[in-house]
């Protein structure tokens, strides 16, 4: 092994030579070819080494990467840090800068000082991460840095993905894997194509070589609401299958059911312990009811109110959920850990829940495409009755039991039927009819001030995402109530409010609220005007020409508003705007108005049927808008009597 890595180390060193004979000529070329770009990655390289160390299957990758500064902002890209765990220790880290000097060359300092201490996460309480950090010295236009170091991969089953693309622009980026011969790999290449990659294959006695490279990758550009970036970036994604020692083959990812059989390995035994507490629970739970349904409904809103969701992801145990008696003891517990919870009190209600292993929206992998431990990184509880599965995700507070948490709408689903067979299942995508924002307003004209009553009813994802936002709320309620009901204008006061919670979580939450608006109404002489539209929704929302990738939404909507305008008396409606629709099959909207002798009123809905809205739509998208900010600026005309 020791050989394998100073051989490593040699090919990085003399690569990093070639580069620095040119540096002069380099730096000027990609100042030129690069402009307004203040970090050029010119090498990046991992180099994979799988192998056999005391008839046990050993891994571990060499990480090299090599920046040049193109500007005067270099100092600002100084700092520096590692991330790793006790699945995959760092050790050997070296790092330096190199600062040109008037012969061409190079004068190398190194990085003396490197810091670990505990990772801080902001989604997770624990997670057994530590950070490498230091600061590269004496950063300045024209300077390069290296940084190399080794990682071991205590799990096989476990190898991160290799990304040919980076926020910077990379001129060259390879990936290596070395194995025995009696090591089978298999890989799958994402968002890249055949022609811009280079692979090749090498064998000598003992070892098989594969090698991947890609040169000058163009960088990540950042965009809001764009799919999380394994949906963009070019990256490969490998594992081992098996691997033979002696005479004895060890499977490890050779199919979707080695990766089953390993979960299953490592839950077996959370449920084993019984408990007086959870049985005494249960009974209390469904006591007198009969149905099933009803009996998993009261058990999953137990758990969802009653343990606190701590995400706890310490090596290992960030696979093996602790015992369903120890989580309903201490009465909090990760993903893991609650799932296998509501499996053993439905168990005692005499129901069946099934463990089930899911990733969320930010991983693009299939379990076929991908059967290993990166294509998901959730776990949640599966009910199925009556011939309709409901996903239960008790990390999600607000979530009712008939819909899944919408960051796993879309995604496939390990449901584990016994400790030997599993299904996969699809998690449908939340209809936009079932997630609905309903206002309905009436306004009164006093004395030229807009005063308006107000129900606003909240269903689906929209009412869970308030009672989140409301949860999470540290200004006085009035306060953030009045942002959040705000109308098109900065003249919105909120005057009273009253919320209505639903004794059943499946109801929409319903907002009564009296506002009044100073200034919004316009009058000319013995003529009104006045915009009906006070919300206007997806005003800001046209999509840039030049905007590179698909637009995620996290759930489908329906937004539904009526507006009465009751007409003030002596006047009558002089001019009334035609109503307007735009049908699309992912989206678009329908504005009505109506008349009669006291009132108009408007009636308005827009549609959003889709969760990831593709390059190929966004004319269409962009054509609806223009047509809804048309009727946005149409207005109302009342005429006073003579």
């Amino acid at each position: 092994m020791k050989r394998v890595i100073v051989f490593c180390f040699l090919i990085f060193h003399n690569l990093y030579v070639v580069f620095s004979q040119n540096i002069s000529y380099s730096l000027q070329k990609l100042q030129s070819d690069y402009p307004g770009q203040h970090v050029i990655i010119t090498q990046k390289k991992e180099h994979l080494n799988i192998y056999f160390q005391n008839d046990s299957l050993k891994l571990k990758t060499n990480y090299f990467i090599e920046c040049i500064y193109l500007s005067n902002k270099a100092g600002s890209y100084s700092e520096e840090s590692l991330v790793y765990s006790q699945l995959n220790p760092i050790q050997d880290i070296k790092a330096s800068t190199f600062i040109p000097t008037k012969s061409s060359k190079f004068k190398e300092i190194k990085v003396k000082d490197f810091k670990t201490e505990t990772h801080i996460s902001n989604k997770v309480f624990y997670d057994g991460y530590k950070t490498i950090s230091f600061i590269y010295p004496s950063l300045q236009e024209g300077c390069k840095t290296t940084l190399s170091y080794i990682k071991t991969h205590t799990e096989p089953r476990i190898i991160s993905p290799f990304y040919f693309q980076d926020d910077f622009h990379m001129l060259y980026s390879e990936y290596i894997v070395t194995t025995p011969q009696e090591v089978e790999i298999h890989w799958k290449m994402f968002n890249i194509t055949d022609s811009s990659y280079h692979f090749s294959k090498t064998k000598n006695k003992n070892t098989i070589t594969y090698t991947w490279r890609v040169y000058n990758s163009k960088r990540i550009h950042p965009e809001n609401s764009m799919p999380a970036v394994r949906y963009i970036c070019p990256h490969i994604v490998v594992w081992i299958k098996s691997y033979t020692i002696g005479s004895n083959k060890i499977t490890l990812l050779n199919s979707l059911s080695d990766l089953f059989r390993w979960y299953s390995s490592l839950i077996k035994d959370a449920q084993k312990e019984d408990s007086d507490e959870m049985r005494n629970l249960v009974d209390s739970l469904t006591q007198n009811i009969q149905s099933p349904l009803e009996k998993a409904k009261r058990i999953y809103y137990w758990v969802q109110q009653n343990i606190k969701y701590i995400a706890i992801e310490d090596g290992m145990q960030g696979f093996i959920p602790r015992p369903a008696k120890t989580t309903c003891e201490k009465r909090y517990g990760d993903c893991k850990d609650m799932a296998t919870l509501i499996c053993k009190l439905f168990s005692y209600a005499g129901l069946k829940a099934h463990p089930t292993w899911i990733g969320t929206r930010e991983i693009p992998y299939q379990y076929h495409d991908v059967p290993t431990p990166l294509t998901d990184n959730h776990m949640i509880a599966t009910f199925k009755t009556d011939g309709r599965y409901y996903f239960l995700d008790a990390t999600d507070q607000f979530i009712p039991y008939n819909l899944p948490s919408s960051f796993i709408q879309g995604k496939q689903a390990m449901i584990a039927l016994s400790d030997d067979s599993f299904e996969i299942v699809d998690v449908p995508v939340v209809d936009c009819s079932q997630n609905v924002y309903t206002d309905s307003s009436v306004l009164f004209i006093e004395q030229n001030i807009v005063k308006g009553i107000s129900n606003n009813i909240l269903s689906g994802y929209y009412k869970s995402d308030f009672l989140h936002n409301l949860e999470n709320n540290k200004k006085d309620l009035k306060i953030f109530m009045r942002e959040y009901l705000n109308k098109s204008t900065n003249k919105f006061v909120l005057d009273s409010l009253r919320i209505l919670y639903p004794e059943d979580k499946e109801n929409p939450i319903t907002n009564i609220y009296h506002f009044n608006i100073e200034n919004y109404l316009q009058q000319n002489k013995n003529e009104l005007y006045i915009n009906l539209h006070l919300d206007k929704d997806y005003l800001q929302y046209e999509i840039e020409k030049d905007r590179k990738y698909d637009y995620e939404w996290e759930y489908t909507s329906t937004l539904k508003y009526s507006v009465v305008l009751n007409i003030p008396k002596g006047y009558a409606a002089q001019y009334i705007p035609e109503n307007s629709r735009y049908d699309n099959r992912l989206f678009g909207f329908e504005i009505n108005y109506q008349y009669n002798e006291n009132q108009i009123i408007l009636t308005k809905k827009i549609y959003n049927n889709h969760l990831l809205l593709k390059k190929k739509d966004f004319e269409d998208w962009n054509t609806m808008i223009r047509e809804l900010k048309k009727s946005y600026s149409e207005i109302v005309i009342l005429k006073k009597n003579n």
